[in-house]
């Protein structure tokens, strides 16, 4: 049976990816989906045969039962325990990887940069993918944050651009990506803005921004968002969607294998609070916009790094969705029913 991996299961993006493939699992037509699994806890759907077996990892959260069939394994991926149990229940048909694993907190990454580097440089998964017989696609989640974020293009940064990163997490995924493009010439990188969308199917051990920002903004609690750092954040779905869309073409050949992904806005955090506000009825009282400058930090920030996506939109057909627009999504999925 033809089989996705996705390393990173219970991250944010790995959560609605994993969900977005057993729900495509029982198409008739469609992207690849989520197959039979083989643990104990698999419940299986009896109306229509799996078209694919899908198995997502675990580390430090454990996935929460529900009625799918992906099969999960726990895995560490800095020192590669797991891996070799994991690889084992893949089958001979691996279609793709999506490697969503990573250390994305750019504090928690200055802070314990050999950890960081360890986790999202993905050397031990790329060993294990070297063992295989098959040459499935890497699908690899990089960050908007290996850009600079000074003497941005007046269209914003665009693939060709040379990055440049001023914090150990931009510096570790950019190791990532080169790694990934030395090791795997059957991949392709995403680089995604921040994301964006609904709260996740079960919740994080880390703070999300627009779940920050809408907390702050119902509460009326006065926050400070900064006016001078600009980003292009990026709809959690439309990350989903082009993942969907390599899977199902995994073998097509390509000309690039990078990818921007940003929303279609440059906006300051402060532009993205006031866009909250608008959506939800609330005051902009709150927001207290403030320079970067005026806030010590734990780790150094770009402060441009709006990006130019327009290589996704042509290639992959994904075509970004506005801030409002999830706004609107998420706000209205949180009103009681009436």
């Amino acid at each position: 049976m033809r089989t996705v991996l996705v390393t990173g299961g219970t991250g944010y993006l790995g959560q609605f990816l994993v969900r977005a493939l057993d729900a495509a699992a029982y198409r008739v037509r469609g992207p690849p989906c989520i197959g039979a699994g083989r643990s104990e806890n698999v419940h299986r759907r009896p109306q229509h045969p799996a078209l694919l077996q899908v198995v997502a990892t675990h580390h430090t959260t454990r996935p929460a039962a529900e009625k799918t069939r992906v099969e999960w394994h726990w895995v560490d991926l800095t020192s590669g325990d797991g891996l070799a149990d994991c690889f084992s229940a893949l089958g001979p048909e691996l279609v793709a990887v999506v490697n969503c694993a990573a250390a994305s907190a750019p504090a928690f990454c200055e802070q314990n940069a050999d950890h960081a580097a360890a986790l999202n440089v993905p050397h031990q998964l790329l060993k294990s993918l070297a063992g295989l017989a098959a040459t499935p696609l890497l699908i690899h989640i990089s960050t908007d944050q290996v850009y600079a974020g000074t003497g941005t293009p007046a269209a914003g940064w665009s693939e060709d651009c040379k990055p440049q990163p001023v914090n150990v997490y931009g510096a570790t995924k950019l190791e990532a990506e080169r790694a990934v493009q030395a090791s795997w010439p059957k991949h392709v990188i995403l680089r995604p803005s921040i994301i964006v969308g609904p709260p996740p199917p079960f919740p994080l051990h880390r703070p999300l921004f627009l779940q920050f920002v809408l907390s702050a903004l119902s509460q009326q609690k006065p926050t400070t968002f900064f006016t001078d750092e600009w980003r292009c954040p990026v709809s959690v779905h439309d990350i989903v969607a082009a993942c969907l869309r390599l899977i199902a073409e995994a073998d097509k050949p390509r000309a690039h294998r990078l990818y921007n992904m940003g929303g279609p806005h440059r906006l300051s955090r402060a532009e993205m609070a006031e866009a909250a506000a608008a959506v939800g009825g609330w005051s902009t009282a709150a927001v207290l916009r403030q320079p970067a400058a005026s806030v010590t930090r734990a780790a150094p920030s770009p402060q441009d790094i709006a990006m130019d996506s327009s290589l996704c939109a042509a290639d992959l057909g994904v075509h970004a969705t506005p801030l409002e627009s999830v706004l609107r999504a998420v706000c209205a999925a949180a009103q009681p029913d009436p």
